[in-house]
């Protein structure tokens, strides 16, 4: 039957790790965990390292095919199955295994034991100067959780020469179209997977496409496009020189999974004979979720610290200053909390523990005291900007004197209100601006930001978006929250006339209204719409002079105490952890910012 099979080229690569060995078991293994969805007696191919020779070159392939069963995932609650065909290949040749499989169960606890996926730039070796870039798509090196954590360009031509390569030092690349010639290739760095667009091939052919790559990923070439982004740096050379500092687990990609239903929590707990049972209550996954979104300091001693107190007597997880444990291999580092072991992850019927989860997909990051470096889907990354940025954020505070009445962000609120209190960030945001031509109060309802100004002289359309705080501190979750509402905003600053018209003129012609109190304070704080010159303002903005700002306006945040922690970045000294989460979480709103065309500015205090 072999001879009647014909698979695309899709496959992902890996090699035997340092010090292992592959006997009749190890590929045993990986056979069984990949078929543990197969149906009773469903075997319709199951050969078992048979040695072939292609060109001279022998190489041994596994290869089964089988029917299975997929739960239907549009019945909820269901025990209903679909019958598929499923089928795994692996080819052993030289110390590398090449796994090309479809519907299987996923093979990562058996696999890892003996391989390892060829490193990171070893995939991307197979991009040179000669082909056309025509897709990437970049993971900005950032921690905010409403941040753009990823983005892609594609073109029918060669991104090469097209795109910005502003920034790139901080993005890194995670998936690639390339094109030579009539032959185009998809890469996914992170999960070792070439994707080469042609017919259907024999296993012969297989074999003769998989060595192709291997021995191109072997060679020595450069591509002026790729050095340009974050490059990747073991981690025994990381190490001697620097400390890990914090990790952040990627709770938003558990919470997408969740979402889209690809996944379920379930927990053993007081359930006999092991039997899982699905987590189905909102609050307690919000709970979980909440908890994975927590950054945890690394200490000296590798614990793994949180300064926050959490509870949960339902799910029976307690976390407080001692969390767990961070461990360092030859080549990852991986962590141990046991809260996340009393949670288990159910995906296409196998359940595992959260923990096992998260270190499987990789989806967590680590800083270090070395500010340049991190830890991100299982491989270092040198950020080639890194502490050069340091005196361009600085650049971005604007320090105001206003700030330092301010109290609270929009203080109290009556029917016989006609302007927000002084010791309001509002009222301060509404002096500072006073120069503007416009002002609309845009809070609360459908809003781009707290305020929108239009200034007609200097062509200026600005967006500010505030939080209060009446002492200085350098908290990254304050300005994690008010940086998701800017970078979400970052579209709507490009609007036509009509948007702002139709969507926006009803509401500036009313009172300010919070928790159903209506004052007297008008939306329209400068400026009148009954006398708003639409052709003037339509001439704003659709004039290429016309500049956008996005002003986060913090009063909690000084300048100067910014300044003195960054310096310590500068040179090399010690530092909190949420310093460094401070840095990441203003620079990935810089450069979304600057990506995006608009001026970012923060407001703060001396």
């Amino acid at each position: 039957m072999i001879n009647s099979v014909f698979l695309s080229n899709n496959a992902q690569f890996y090699r035997i790790r340092d010090g292992k060995q592959v006997i009749a078991s190890t590929i045993e293994d990986i056979i069984k965990e990949a078929s543990n969805n197969k149906l009773a007696r469903s075997y319709m191919l199951d050969d078992f390292r048979l040695a072939r020779d292609v060109d001279g070159f022998t190489f041994k392939y596994t290869f089964r095919i089988y029917k299975a069963k997929k739960k239907v995932d549009f019945i909820f609650d269901s025990d209903k199955f679909d019958t598929i065909h499923a089928f795994i290949l692996l080819i052993e040749y030289d110390n590398n295994l090449i796994v090309f499989k479809k519907s299987t169960n996923t093979i990562t606890s058996s696999l890892s034991k003996i391989f390892e996926l060829l490193d990171y730039e070893k995939i991307l070796n197979i991009v040179d100067d000669t082909m056309h870039i025509q897709k990437v798509a970049l993971r900005n090196m950032t921690i905010s959780g409403e941040a753009i954590h990823s983005h892609s360009y594609e073109t029918p031509g060669n991104l090469n020469g097209l795109l910005s390569m502003h920034s790139a030092g901080k993005a890194i690349p995670q998936n690639m179209k390339v094109k030579k010639d009539a032959t185009s290739k998809s890469l996914t760095a992170s999960t070792g997977r070439v994707i080469e667009s042609s017919g259907r091939q024999n296993i012969d052919n297989l074999f003769k496409w998989a060595k192709t790559q291997l021995d191109i990923m072997s060679s020595t070439h450069s591509n002026k496009f790729l050095e340009k982004f974050a490059q990747p740096v073991a981690l025994h050379r990381i190490l001697p020189r620097t400390e890990p500092k914090a990790i952040l687990l990627e709770a938003h990609t558990i919470r997408e999974e969740l979402d889209n239903n690809n996944i379920e929590f379930v927990i053993y707990k007081e359930f006999p004979n092991r039997k899982s049972k699905r987590i189905k209550n909102q609050a307690i996954i919000e709970k979980i979720l909440a908890m994975l979104e927590k950054v945890y300091e690394i200490d000296i001693t590798r614990n793994l610290i949180s300064k926050e107190i959490s509870h949960s007597k339902i799910i029976d997880i307690n976390t407080h200053e001692f969390v767990g444990n961070l461990k360092i291999n030859d080549k990852s580092l991986t962590f141990d909390i046991p809260w996340l072991k009393r949670i288990s992850v159910k995906e296409n019927g196998t359940c595992i523990s959260l923990q096992k989860y998260l270190i499987n997909k990789k989806l967590y990051s680590i800083v270090f005291n070395d500010f340049k470096y991190m830890y991100f889907r299982g491989a270092c990354f040198k950020d080639s900007t890194g502490k050069s940025e340091i005196d361009s954020i600085l650049e971005a505070l604007v320090p105001q004197v206003r700030f330092n009445n301010v109290i609270n962000e929009k203080g109290t609120i009556s029917p016989t209100h006609t302007k927000f209190d002084s010791i309001s960030m509002f009222d301060a945001v509404e002096d500072i601006q006073s120069s503007d031509d416009y002002i609309f109060c845009d809070d609360l309802g459908t809003e781009w930001c707290d305020h929108i100004t239009i200034n007609k002289n200097n062509k200026k359309i600005r967006f500010i978006h505030s939080k209060a705080g009446d002492t200085t501190s350098l908290s990254a979750s304050k300005m994690h929250e008010v940086v998701g509402q800017g970078i979400k905003n970052l579209g709507n600053m490009s609007f036509s006339l009509d948007d702002f018209i139709s969507i926006k003129e009803n509401k500036f012609n009313r009172m300010y209204e919070r928790d159903s109190t209506v004052s007297q304070i008008q939306r329209m704080r400068k400026g009148s719409l009954s006398t708003l010159d639409k052709d003037l303002i339509n001439n704003i903005i659709n004039n290429y002079e016309t500049h956008r700002e996005c002003i986060l306006s913090c009063s909690f945040l000084s300048k100067n105490d910014i300044k003195i922690e960054f310096d310590k970045i500068k040179l090399d000294q010690y530092v909190k952890g949420n310093v460094y989460q401070l840095f990441w979480i203003i620079s990935s709103f810089i450069h979304a910012c600057r990506g995006s065309n608009v001026i970012p500015i923060i407001y703060c205090k001396a």
